[in-house]
């Protein structure tokens, strides 16, 4: 009886050495704007939260990010929601971890989009490339750096797949799938190649930017900023956004600079 019991936690040990997939929307209502300090660090403690009893270490762990929500704007300004992202986005500095990147499946009207199994594909992905050694490209592009370039910022992304993508931008977007409910979707940049950017000078003004892809670089600018300082990319609680790579997953959003964002404000007060 005894051996059976090892030999069953012995088993269960060697599955807890497999990757952790966990879906993140589940618990995005308990870190709503006036809980946000962990925007500043990784969230270590819900990444690695027992690993010693199993002596498993540092054991992979991969997420989804917060899906698009929420209204969609025709301003760009800050969100709440596109500050939960970038917390998120930051837990990828702690030893294996990856993020599924969800800002193409969400619903306006529903917190738990429908499309699960875009979720179940771009985990496995990132499981089989980074835990199971498979050549598979794990992630869409992610911004790595930037130049200022006289008028224009160039971007430099990491994770390219193949080359960067402007998706063609659909005529709907989703409002609840469940219901069959759709919206037309009214873009912010139609003349633009790339949707989704916003550039601001050293007033901190955002605009919506021109954005094109620039061999492995995207080039942003804006006519009514001619000294521009920063760029955005799907900051927006429901961003409308296009920017793939060649294995068709999505860029995360992201922002270049680091000015004081509304959570942060919250808590200062």
């Amino acid at each position: 009886m005894a051996g059976t019991v090892i030999r069953r936690l012995r088993s269960l040990a060697a599955c807890l050495s497999r990757p952790q997939a966990w879906d993140e929307e589940r618990v995005a209502h308990l870190h709503a704007a006036p809980r946000l300090p962990w925007t500043k660090q990784p969230r270590l403690s819900v990444v690695h939260p027992h690993p010693a009893p199993w002596q498993q270490g540092d054991f992979p762990f991969y997420f989804c990010q917060l899906a698009n929500y929420r209204a969609k704007t025709d301003q760009p300004g800050e969100s709440v929601w596109a500050e939960l992202r970038e917390a998120q986005a930051k837990t990828l500095s702690v030893p294996n971890t990856g993020m599924a990147v969800l800002i193409d499946t969400g619903e306006s009207e529903d917190i738990h989009p429908q499309s699960k199994q875009i979720a179940g594909e771009r985990l496995a992905k990132i499981a089989l490339a980074k835990t199971y050694g498979r050549e598979v490209v794990p992630s869409g592009p992610s911004y790595a750096s930037m130049k200022i370039e006289g008028s224009a910022i160039r971007l430099i992304f990491d994770h390219l797949g193949g080359g960067l993508v402007a998706k063609e931008v659909p005529a709907t977007y989703d409002v609840m799938r469940k219901a069959g409910k759709t919206a037309p979707l009214v873009r912010n940049s139609p003349h633009s190649q790339l949707e989704g950017f916003a550039i601001c000078g050293a007033d901190k003004r955002w605009v919506w930017a021109e954005a094109k892809i620039d061999g492995d670089t995207v080039l942003v600018s804006s006519k009514q900023v001619p000294s521009p300082i920063a760029v955005r990319y799907g900051w927006a609680d429901n961003p409308t956004c296009n920017l793939y790579n060649a294995a068709d997953l999505p860029a995360s959003p992201f922002r270049t600079d680091e000015f004081p964002g509304t959570t942060e404000k919250k808590l200062s007060r």
